[in-house]
């Protein structure tokens, strides 16, 4: 008998069993950072959702500057905090 399973849209996490190519499990193993394999999955995934909405997007080229804008943003608070400890305003 085994365990209860929560509902599907209950879960937090799913588990993959995937076939894929030596030259895709390579690329994967080569983005692993500090042998992670699971978060380099959820970041091809996240990669993937990103370059399709661009590709879907009506406008590529203005989603591709609110992207790079957003993520500019971000990498400059995690430099303010990794530097100060604390993000602008906080204390």
């Amino acid at each position: 008998m085994g365990r209860p399973r929560k509902d599907p849209k209950d879960r937090l996490t799913r588990t993959i069993t995937a076939r894929v190519s030596d030259d895709q499990f390579d690329w994967l193993i080569d983005r692993m950072d500090e042998g992670e394999f699971s978060a380099s999955l959820r970041e091809a995934i996240d990669l993937a959702r990103t370059f399709e909405g661009l590709l879907c997007n009506p406008d590529p080229v203005a989603a591709l500057r609110k992207i790079l804008k957003e993520t500019e943003a971000a990498a400059a608070r995690e430099a303010y905090f990794d530097e100060f400890g604390h993000y602008p305003g906080e204390k």
